[in-house]
Formats: C-alpha cells, sequence, structure tokens
C-alpha cells in the first residue's frame, strides 16, 4: 500500500466536505487522492499541503502535468483543472481520506490517548487488558513498530485510514491511537472520530514546535473534537488542565486520580525495588494490583487504562489481570537484574518532568545513594537543559550527563549542551560530563555500591526509534554480567567500548 496515495469508491467533494468553494466545476468526484506530486497519477485529486515539511502549493502544476485532474487547495492557483479552495487543506485530507476508505472509523471501536507523558504507557496497559478481556487491539503508534509492513507511514492520512480500514475487513480492533501534539496540531487524525478520548496530562513541552504554553494546550484539546456522538472522555483528576478540559466539554466524564477524588482511585499498599502493589478502587470494588514497575505515575497510567477498559464495559477482575500480565513495558523504569548488590532503571526520562518523575520513584525505594545517567535529548527545547541540571542536583546523590542513546553524534565531537545542563546547577561542583554514554554508564555501575540505585535516563525509546533494539538495556546487562565475572563480553561490547571517553 502506497501511504501517499488512497484509493476509495469514488464520492463527491461538495458532499464529502463542509466549507468550500469550487473554482472551474460545481462539483469534483474523487477516486483517488495523492499529496505527493511524484506520485499522482492520471485522474488523481492532489492535495496541496502546508505544514512544517514545506509548502506544495506551488508543485500543483507539476501534479497536473502528471495526470491530476483535480487539486484541493487553500488559495485559488493558475491552473487549468477544477480546483476546490478550503480553509486547511491538512483536515480536509484528513476527512476525504476517511470518507474514500468508507469510514472505518465508525464500524470500529475507536479509542484516542494523548498527553504530555504516559500516552504509551497506558496504551500498552490498555492493549494488554484488552488482550486478556480476549479482544486483539491494534495499537497506532506515531512509528512503524505496530504497524504492518504495508503501512510505511503510519502518521500521514492515508496510511492511518487504510489501517483502520484493514482492522475492519480482518475483523480486528480495538485501535488504540496514541495522538502527540504534532499529529494533532497538523490536523493528521482529524478525520477519525472516537468513542473514548483520553487526556492523561497536559505540562509545558514541546514549544520549539507550538511556540507557546497555550498553543501546546489548544493542540491537545483538539482531540475532544473527535468523539463520536455517544462518546465519553476520560481525564485525570490530578491534573489541573486537563480537568479545565472536561468541565468545559459537553461529553460525559469519567475521571481517575491518585491524590484527588475521581471515579476511579488508587491506594500504595507496598512498594519495593521489583514493584509495587496497590489498590484499585473503582465504586464498590475495590481489588489489589501487582506490577513490576516503581512510581506514583505508573499508578496513574494504570488508572488510566483501567478507566478506558471500564468504559468499554469490561469487568474489573479482568482488568486486574489484563494490568498484572503487562510485565515488560520497555524503557518504563525497566529494571536491570544481573545479580548485582544494587538497583539498576533504564528510562527513557529526558524532559524535566519525566526525570523528576524517575528519580522519585527511585529514591523512594533506594538503601543507598541515587546514581542518575541522564543528558539533553538531540531533538528537544534548549531551553529545557538547565532545567534538567537542576532536576538532577535536587533529586539525585550522585549524577552524570553525558549524551542521550539516540545522540548519533561520532565521538570526539564537541558536547555543548552539556554546558546548557550545568547551567541549570546550583553548586557547578556536583556536575560531572562523560559524554560517551557507554563509558559513562561502565563508570557509573562500576561505582555505585551496595544498596545504591542507578537510573540510566534518556534511554531511546524502541517504540519510537525502533532501530536502536535494546542497546541499552544489552549493554548494561553485559556490564553487569563482567563485572560479576559470570559471561565474558561479546565482541558487541568491545565494540561499544571501543571509542574512548572525550
Amino acid at each position: 500500500m502506497d501511504a501517499t496515495v488512497l484509493e476509495g469508491r469514488g464520492l463527491s467533494l461538495r458532499a464529502a466536505l463542509e466549507r468550500h468553494r469550487f473554482v472551474g466545476s460545481s462539483d469534483i468526484r474523487v477516486r483517488s487522492v495523492a499529496h505527493d506530486w511524484r506520485r499522482c497519477r492520471e485522474g488523481d485529486l492532489f492535495v496541496a499541503l502546508s505544514d512544517l515539511a514545506g509548502d506544495s502549493h506551488d508543485r500543483a502544476a507539476r501534479a497536473v502535468e502528471r495526470g491530476a485532474a483535480a487539486v484541493l487547495t487553500e488559495a485559488v492557483l493558475p491552473l487549468a483543472v477544477p480546483q476546490c479552495v478550503v480553509p486547511d487543506t491538512r483536515e480536509a485530507y484528513a476527512r476525504l481520506c476517511m470518507a474514500l476508505a468508507g469510514r472505518p472509523d465508525r464500524d470500529l471501536i475507536t479509542i484516542g490517548i494523548t498527553g504530555t507523558a504516559g500516552k504509551t504507557t497506558t496504551s500498552l496497559l490498555l492493549a494488554s487488558i484488552l488482550r486478556t478481556a480476549g479482544e486483539a487491539p491494534s495499537l497506532l503508534h506515531d512509528s512503524e513498530l505496530h504497524w504492518p509492513a504495508e503501512f510505511s507511514r503510519p502518521v500521514m492520512q492515508p496510511g492511518i485510514a487504510a489501517h483502520l480500514r484493514h482492522l475492519v475487513e480482518t475483523g480486528q480492533g480495538p485501535a488504540i491511537i496514541e495522538a502527540n501534539s504534532r499529529a494533532l496540531a497538523q490536523r493528521q487524525l482529524a478525520g477519525v472520530e472516537l468513542d473514548v478520548a483520553l487526556i492523561t496530562n497536559v505540562r509545558r513541552d514541546h514549544l520549539d514546535l507550538h511556540h507557546s504554553t497555550i498553543n501546546y494546550r489548544r493542540a491537545k484539546g483538539r482531540l475532544l473534537e473527535q468523539l463520536k456522538d455517544d462518546g465519553l472522555v476520560i481525564v485525570n483528576a490530578d491534573d489541573r488542565y486537563t480537568c479545565r478540559l472536561a468541565d468545559e466539554s459537553v461529553f460525559p466524564v469519567l475521571r481517575y486520580g491518585v491524590h484527588q477524588p475521581a471515579d476511579l482511585t488508587a491506594t500504595v499498599i507496598e512498594r519495593d525495588v521489583a514493584g509495587q502493589t496497590f489498590l484499585l478502587d473503582a465504586g464498590e470494588e475495590t481489588h489489589p494490583v501487582s506490577v513490576p514497575v516503581i512510581g506514583e505515575w505508573f499508578v496513574s497510567d494504570c488508572l488510566a487504562a483501567a478507566a478506558v477498559a471500564m468504559a468499554l464495559g469490561i469487568e474489573l477482575t479482568t482488568i486486574v489481570r489484563g494490568l498484572e500480565r503487562a510485565r515488560h513495558l520497555p524503557r518504563r523504569l525497566e529494571r536491570i537484574e544481573c545479580g548485582q548488590p544494587f538497583s539498576v532503571y533504564v528510562d527513557t526520562a529526558s524532559t524535566p518532568e519525566t526525570l523528576a518523575s524517575a528519580l522519585k520513584a527511585v529514591a523512594e525505594v533506594s538503601r543507598g545513594q541515587v546514581w542518575c545517567l541522564f543528558g539533553p535529548p538531540p531533538d528537544r527545547d534548549p531551553a529545557q537543559r538547565p532545567w534538567l541540571g537542576r532536576v538532577a542536583e535536587q533529586y539525585a546523590d550522585r549524577a552524570i550527563v553525558t549524551r542521550c542513546e539516540q545522540d548519533t553524534t561520532p565521538p570526539g565531537c564537541p558536547f555543548d549542551e552539556a554546558h546548557d545542563v550545568l547551567d541549570g546547577y546550583h553548586r557547578l561542583a556536583a556536575g560531572h560530563v562523560l559524554p560517551t554514554r557507554t563509558a559513562a554508564m561502565e563508570w557509573v555501575l562500576s561505582e555505585a555500591a551496595a544498596g545504591d540505585s542507578v537510573l540510566i535516563a534518556g534511554s531511546a525509546d524502541p517504540l519510537v526509534y525502533p532501530e536502536t533494539g535494546e542497546s541499552d538495556v544489552e549493554y548494561v546487562r553485559e556490564l553487569l554480567y563482567r563485572q560479576a565475572g559470570s559471561v565474558s563480553a561479546s565482541p558487541a561490547v568491545y565494540r561499544f567500548c571501543s571509542s574512548s571517553p572525550n
């Protein structure tokens, strides 16, 4: 399936789109649509898009030369083919793709999940619950990991529509759709109608993309605009802004929370280095839940997944079994146990908020010092770097600034980002820098003492960077086994260690 082209049974643009005007025709009949002029074929509707990738309006003439029979545009263009002019071609394109696909979202249970943090963890937990309930859920993440190979660009509208149609045709579902702020701001999901819209939390993030907190929050709130007539809103009662969105919504609301009164609540009764047990309280029912991941944030994500499952009519006992069966959540405070006398956790934390949450969770169960290996991600707002340093100094006993796993800068290159991180320290002497990540991990693991806890943050999320595989986790295991003298290091480890510290 070509992710830039979608074919359907044919439809009228006048009937499919709400706000529009036609030039050169009273209506346009469409059977296939494309947004890449190089992929246009005879009879296609070409969609001229304006987004962060550029403006393709000036490529419309080339699309016509390749056979495009009409153009969907935001402004009248000097072309000899019929044109449909709309306020936002991105939104119109998304709606058109879903219409061409036969509106598969109306034949599926669709769950949209957004939030600054917790989207993926909640999605994975919900998928585990649904599988336990006998369903065959599909997780639509903005990477290729959870997509069939033939859908090569899931974030593009044709891929989403075609995938949902595939689920209907094969009898699969429900569809769990992670909606990040970029997808919502660019209207990539505008054509999908949702049964449930969940907002985990809304904090300050991605200002390099949205330019202001107001724009970022507005993008998150767009998810609620996509609910079906009988849709449901689920929000985190502990998050003030999500509650404000819920209060303004015309749809019924289900709330979950750890600290504030809610429909679903939790009370932690036991927590140690290997996991935690909490009581899940849903009205008149209360059940203990034992999970292998520490941290209050994880309890909150369990509640979020449970709230969605309850809204879908799944019994609480099945929900509990589904939560407990989710034993492996990659890089979500993933505990590495190789017989060492101290605890090691690997986490994706790369923002001040997520790093603080991870460090607090580790500190709560640690019997000794808390070590933190962290670094600024290359694709994040540089203004967050000093706050990373502030958080590490406040919550860790020993912290080492290094590169994130997804930072592919060759060894020996300047690590200027470390200066920004150190600007957040009150005591500059407390900041230590080891730019080569593998060297930093080796040093930290060799220095940790019995009872200590080590947090290796900034690990690449395999759901976003599947090409990184298990490198951080595998390397940590190899180092721990080598220290214990259990196994000899593999050639891959020697290859990692071959680059000297900068």
